[in-house]
């Protein structure tokens, strides 16, 4: 009986781990806090990038001096790119997935409401929300982290 019972401990111990996060996990739509946009993360090369695919306000709004017009990259650095649309721009690049910590890691996000790039990591937690840690510093000490949710299509 002990013996049957050290094995089902065992064999359903490890059916959980089979269910941990596996790499390709976050690949898919997401949608931003407050469902401002959703963002389209693909692999690339061994590596996990995201690009804006769906605006919720897609043209400026009436008390905009850019009224009705495409929302542009204007707070990028360069301003070159300042007339870029955001949608179709990446915001999420060389994430690797990291399986001892089960997170994707070694990435950088661009966040277009400053025009500034951080130093970010990903985590799924159990409910299925991708956790976003973008810090100003690469040990996360300065960071801020925001929920994404998966879209289903």
């Amino acid at each position: 009986m002990r013996k049957l019972f050290l094995f089902l401990m065992l064999f359903l111990g490890g059916i959980s781990f089979c269910y941990a996060n596996s790499a390709d996990d976050i690949l898919g739509q997401w949608a931003t806090e407050q469902e401002k946009s959703h963002v389209e993360i693909t692999l690339d090369q061994g590596k996990y990038f995201g690009r804006i695919v769906w605006l919720k306000d897609p043209v400026y709004a009436t008390n905009d001096a850019m009224a009705g017009q495409i929302v542009m990259d204007r707070k990028n650095p360069d301003v070159a790119k300042r007339k870029i649309p955001l949608v179709g721009k990446e915001i999420l690049s060389g994430f690797r997935y990291d399986s001892h910590s089960q997170k994707w890691v070694d990435g950088k996000i661009y966040n277009p409401e400053d025009g500034n790039t951080y130093f970010c990591s990903l985590t799924l937690d159990k409910s299925g929300k991708l956790l976003v840690r973008g810090s100003i510093d690469m040990f996360g000490l300065l960071s801020k982290t925001t929920y994404w949710e998966k879209v289903n299509k």
